[in-house]
């Protein structure tokens, strides 16, 4: 099964962050992305089975990761090495502590950081983790348009095409 999505946590006890925000309702009902693959993996004390998912969800066609971890965060980058930097990865980093591990990777080591925060902290981690799924809709949703009118429509934006041969000249104008 193709999983387009995949959600790493570094750890078991993260999953309680991600539930609290709503970003696996959005991502899969908002958004219409049934086929999330939701992960548990430490990149020190198992970096084995993050190579393993890795793997795994790679030849299954993955096609965006979000990685979520506390303390050091150095789960988005370990991910990043092991899909050999083939993939976006979206790190969110639980604790401000582990910002710079997203935010400071060397040249070659691409990672976007959606923010930061724990969900016990009023908006935080809520925003981080719904701007990580929000963003993972968007990258999916360039190639997928049935994703991206679920996310024009959650956004408030109209879906409609700009009419044909409107001067785009004539709508700066004041009257």
């Amino acid at each position: 099964m193709t999983r387009r999505v995949v959600v790493i946590m570094g750890s078991p006890s993260d999953k309680k962050h991600i539930l609290a925000s709503g970003m696996m309702n959005l991502l899969e009902t908002v958004f219409g992305l049934d086929d999330v693959h939701v992960a548990s993996a430490s990149a020190h004390r198992n970096p084995t089975a993050l190579r393993e998912i890795a793997s795994l969800t790679m030849a299954e066609g993955a096609q965006v990761y979000i990685a979520i971890a506390g303390l050091t965060a150095a789960l988005p980058g370990a991910l990043a090495a092991e899909l050999e930097y083939a993939r976006p990865v979206i790190g969110v980093p639980l604790d401000e502590d582990g910002l710079p591990a997203c935010v400071r990777t060397p040249p070659g080591v691409p990672i976007a950081c959606s923010g930061h925060g724990k969900s016990d902290v009023p908006g935080s981690a809520n925003a981080a983790l719904i701007n990580a799924a929000e963003f993972a809709c968007q990258i999916i949703g360039i190639a997928d348009s049935k994703v991206a009118v679920a996310y024009a429509e959650y956004k408030g934006h109209s879906t409609k095409q700009p009419e044909p041969n409107v001067d785009p000249t004539t709508l700066l104008k004041e009257d």
